[in-house]
């Protein structure tokens, strides 16, 4: 778990692979989320139990006035702080897989390093081009399905720069298809 989030931070920070590793580093990192979710249920669940045998207890000596022996009262109470530790660890493991994707959100404008230009096809009947990375940028010019434009860079957000025709502008990624090498 440890080794993921260092690789997602690095990812985020340096953007040394493609956003292909990125996402599916991500992806494996809210699936890991959703495991420990899942365990920290469970964890809960028998958090309830020992809850319920310690007020068992508590009533049990009541009755007996004390006739349960030291061993049995120590080995539910030290059950009970392992219990406690481990959903402890556990919330502080969701809390950093918190950090680290709210990290790698407000990184998205980071460009992916090692990055080698390639062709692209607009898959979209009308494609518009923009002064910068995002629909809040003014739109330059438009480009029609199936034309082939050169991708230039690359964003973890998903904007690629582009070139078309001695132009230069950007692009959201998901209306390009990588033409062949």
């Amino acid at each position: 778990m440890k080794k993921l989030i260092l690789l997602l931070v690095y990812l985020s920070l340096f953007a040394s692979a493609d956003s292909e590793l990125l996402t599916k580093a991500v992806i494996k990192l809210i699936q890991e989320n959703q495991a420990m979710q899942s365990e920290i249920r469970m964890l809960k669940i028998e958090s309830e139990r020992l809850k319920k045998l310690e007020f068992e207890i508590a009533e049990l000596k009541k009755q007996k006035k004390g006739s349960l022996s030291n061993e049995v009262v120590e080995s539910f109470l030290k059950s009970k702080k392992t219990l406690e530790q481990k959903q402890q660890k556990q919330q502080q493991d969701i809390e950093t897989i918190k950090r680290e994707l709210r990290h790698i959100k407000s990184s998205k404008n980071v460009e992916l390093a090692l990055f080698k230009p390639y062709m692209a096809k607009v898959k979209a009947t009308t494609l518009n081009i923009r002064n910068g990375p995002g629909t809040n940028y003014a739109t330059i010019g438009s480009l029609e399905i199936n034309e082939i434009v050169k991708v230039e860079k690359e964003l973890i957000s998903g904007w690629y720069q582009i070139s078309y025709k001695d132009k230069s502008g950007w692009v959201a990624s998901w209306w390009l298809t990588k033409e062949i090498e």
